[in-house]
């Protein structure tokens, strides 16, 4: 008979309303860190809390279900895009068959929300890519990653074969996985690599992006020999 303790509210989202409002009723009984832990144990369930002291409590995939408020910046007037180039290196001295790695190159907001997967090479053959996935620690704990992996279809839709070492570049269109622009404003690019018989990788640049082109060399590493990024507006704009 005593009130709940837990929270002032909670609002679930889950793939059917009978479970988003059983889990709504458990998350005001619940203390909200236990209603987050709970909730990341769950597929496809996201939720917002209110706590007792006014504090709102998101779990890591309900900013994918909230509108950009009219505060945020408006679009560039002129489309920029964000080539990264990177080369995939084989190291020497080594005594087990040379595999080609896993590789993921994804863009953040300042929240830390995985905006979009740019590129996604894994194994297609063998167990597929889904198995050795985890291997891609960064990319993998994201809510991206573990909702792509969660539908596993939906791997196969983004993912494409590994490749060989040699050097490669990758275009982002400013565009989140729901196809619009981004606003201007600070984000982070993040790469991660990993290799049978190799080692894990990651690297991570905040990168500003505004109406000023840039170019700058990033720090490589035992995978990944050499990289760099180049802002610029898009070709096409520049033709007569």
């Amino acid at each position: 008979g005593h009130p709940a303790q837990g929270a002032r509210a909670a609002t679930v989202i889950a793939p059917s309303s009978a479970d988003a409002d059983a889990l709504a009723t458990i998350a005001t009984l619940l203390t909200p860190a236990d209603t987050l832990a709970l909730v990341a144990t769950l597929t496809g369930v996201e939720c917002l809390i209110i706590a007792e002291n006014g504090a709102i409590l998101r779990s890591p995939g309900w900013f994918a279900f909230e509108r950009r408020i009219a505060l945020d910046p408006p679009p560039l007037d002129e489309p920029f895009e964000l080539l990264i180039h990177f080369e995939i290196d084989r190291p020497n001295g080594e005594k087990a068959p040379y595999r080609r790695p896993y590789v993921a190159v994804w863009i953040e907001d300042e929240r830390g929300r995985t905006i979009r997967t740019v590129l996604l090479w894994v194994s297609q053959g063998g167990a597929g890519p889904v198995q050795w996935l985890p291997d891609l620690r960064r990319w993998y704990r994201s809510d991206e990653g573990k909702s792509l992996t969660a539908k596993r279809n939906l791997i196969y839709t983004i993912a494409r074969p590994t490749r060989p070492p040699g050097k490669y570049s990758v275009a982002w269109d400013m565009k989140d996985d729901a196809g619009n622009l981004v606003p201007p404003g600070s984000y982070t690019l993040r790469i991660d690599t990993a290799r049978e018989h190799g080692t894990y990788h990651h690297i991570s640049k905040e990168i500003n992006i505004g109406d000023t082109p840039f170019i700058e060399d990033l720090q490589g590493n035992d995978e990944i020999r050499a990289a760099s990024i180049d802002y610029r507006p898009r070709p096409e704009q520049n033709s007569p």
